[in-house]
């Protein structure tokens, strides 16, 4: 007799239940060591944000943030030197004092002992300042003083990025001048000796890894020539590559991006290459330029004409070519630049124009003597007040909006209130009809007032659709006529 043959292989089960196991402990595995990967990320992230900037400087700079009643404020005393702004918080300077002032309006921080030579430089959370010519400097967060320091030379200029990073320009004894750069730890990280050229602006790049330094000298033969050296902080050979101009004056050095630097002469605008190679150029064909700002890859140069006064805004794309231009007979005080806008501050207003210089807005102005951008806002200042772009429009429309709002949901609850009030009367009405003669004209007598009452208070539609409903939208019963002895009772 034959055996049964078995149903299924035994060790073929073994084996599908040993990979299913095998691929479970796989999948564990990777999640885990996912889990502890982002643990480590976190920590070290962490101890980043807690060694570059103190817990006790986060929290005053996060309570500092609360509190004000809003814009305009009180414009501080003196005279006003400098306007800027760290992170979302307006930096006012004057001749004595240096104000914080929080987006609500709130003065956070208060620093003294400023001059009519003191100069600020801001980041999105530090603030930097010296006097031109002194020795001692100073790093201030948003509510505090972070350093102080007395340096050997005085200082002759100095560049701060978006992270607070910064470097100081020194004369020197045994050269010319000397670069010392920090990070925003405020710990030094580079340090070089210029022995034949003076340097009149520098300037560090978004990531803090280079700086630009722009100088300039002379020849024996009475001959001007500037140039800018680039500086790579993990070389300590000196300058990775130099650019020399001759027969110019650098007015000002920046980086836009960490690889591509703006260079602003006496006679045109450039970009360079972090290797010094010059991308492009733009003659100013002659211009002045009164005022520079940068915006990514934007430059907004605010030129006069030396021989006609008229003034020119000129805005260049990345490639330094002309996106537009705008020119005036109008005296233009000061100008701001961000990705969407372009703002032009005259003796009489302040001009809100696209990228294209197409005129937007309008804002009359009396006695404003300065414009700044601070997280998105328009901050100007006044003789007496600090104000808000817009702010105060929106304010009364968002007030008019509210209280039409209420006006409507009144209104709305009215009518409702009516309608049920007409309804419950009508409701009623038939069994009026029902009851004797001498009790519908008693009936009759009160709705004329009634009615009065509510053709006094009700709109014209609401009133020409009730009557219509009351005399033509019913008709009385079979049931109604026999109870009334066959006659048709007239509401």
């Amino acid at each position: 007799m034959a055996k049964a043959k078995p149903k299924g292989n035994k060790v073929e089960d073994f084996n599908k239940l040993r990979k299913r196991r095998q691929r479970v402990q796989t999948i564990r595995r990777l999640l885990i060591l996912v889990a502890l990967t982002a643990a480590v990320a976190g920590a070290v992230f962490l101890n980043n944000v807690l060694v570059e900037q103190s817990v006790t400087t986060r929290i005053s700079d996060f309570l500092g943030s609360f509190g004000g009643s809003g814009y305009p404020v009180p414009v501080p005393g003196g005279i006003i030197r400098d306007v800027g702004g760290v992170g979302d918080h307006l930096t006012v300077l004057n001749d004595t004092n240096l104000y914080i002032y929080s987006p609500k309006g709130r003065n956070v921080f208060n620093i003294q002992a400023m001059s009519d030579n003191t100069v600020m430089l801001t980041g999105d959370d530090r603030l930097l300042t010296y006097d031109v010519g002194a020795k001692k400097f100073a790093v201030h967060s948003r509510t505090k003083t972070l350093m102080e320091k007395e340096l050997e030379f005085g200082i002759i200029a100095a560049g701060m990025n978006r992270r607070g990073d910064f470097a100081l320009v020194t004369s020197s004894k045994q050269a010319i001048c000397e670069i010392v750069a920090y990070n925003r730890k405020q710990a030094a990280i580079y340090h070089c000796s210029l022995a034949e050229n003076l340097v009149s602006s520098v300037s560090i790049s978004p990531k803090g890894t280079m700086m630009a330094a722009g100088w300039l000298n002379g020849s024996p033969e009475g001959v001007l020539q500037a140039g800018l050296n680039i500086y790579q902080f993990s070389n300590d050979e000196g300058p990775v590559a130099t650019l020399t101009l001759a027969d110019q004056l650098i007015l000002d050095v920046r980086f836009y991006e960490e690889d591509r630097i703006g260079i602003l002469t006496d006679r045109e605008y450039l970009i360079a290459g972090a290797d010094g190679s010059i991308l492009s150029r733009y003659d100013l064909a002659g211009r002045q330029v009164a005022g520079i700002e940068v915006e990514g890859r934007l430059t907004l140069l605010l030129c006069e004409n030396k021989d006609t006064r008229e003034r020119e805004l000129i805005l260049l794309d990345g490639d330094n070519e002309e996106k537009a231009t705008f020119s005036t007979d109008e005296k233009i005080l000061d100008i701001a630049l961000n990705s969407r806008r372009v703002y032009v501050l005259t003796e009489d207003n302040i001009r809100v124009f696209s990228h294209l210089m197409e005129l937007q807005e309008v804002e009359p102005v009396q006695f404003v003597s300065r414009i700044q951008l601070v997280g998105g806002r328009l901050y100007y200042l006044d003789r007496e007040e600090i104000w808000v772009l817009g702010m105060n429009r929106e304010e009364e429309s968002s007030d008019d909006e509210d209280s039409a709002a209420e006006e409507e949901e009144a209104s709305g609850s009215e009518i409702s209130r009516r309608e049920s009030s007409a309804d419950s009367e009508e409701e009623s009405e038939p069994e009026s009809e029902s009851e004797s003669a001498p009790e519908d004209e008693s009936e009759g007598e009160e709705l004329p007032e009634s009615g009065a009452a509510l053709e006094a208070e009700s709109p014209p539609e609401s009133e020409a659709d009730s009557e219509g409903g009351e005399q033509s939208g019913r008709e009385p019963s079979e049931s109604q006529l026999d109870e009334a002895g066959g006659e048709e009772v007239e509401p």
